[in-house]
């Protein structure tokens, strides 16, 4: 991973615990954010979306997402 990657997921990590926080406080976050931060939270739902929308699991065969097939639903059935 890059050392730009890690910084970005740091700085998401600590702006959804700052959410957090506000919304436990009673406090509207859409207040207290900067535009640069809600952009950020934007882009992270974004690709959060985008990773459930492609995820592979490779034991199941199954991607996220995607509808399954008549006879790979009996089978993940069993």
């Amino acid at each position: 991973m890059s050392k730009a990657f890690i910084h970005n997921l740091t700085q998401i990590k600590e702006l959804q615990r700052y959410v957090q926080i506000l919304r436990e406080s009673g406090m509207n976050p859409d207040e207290h954010l900067t535009q640069e931060q809600c952009e950020l939270l934007i882009s992270a739902e974004y690709y959060d979306q985008l990773n459930m929308k492609t995820a592979y699991f490779p034991t199941t065969g199954v991607v996220i997402g995607q509808p399954m097939e008549q006879g790979a639903e009996d089978e993940a059935d069993d």
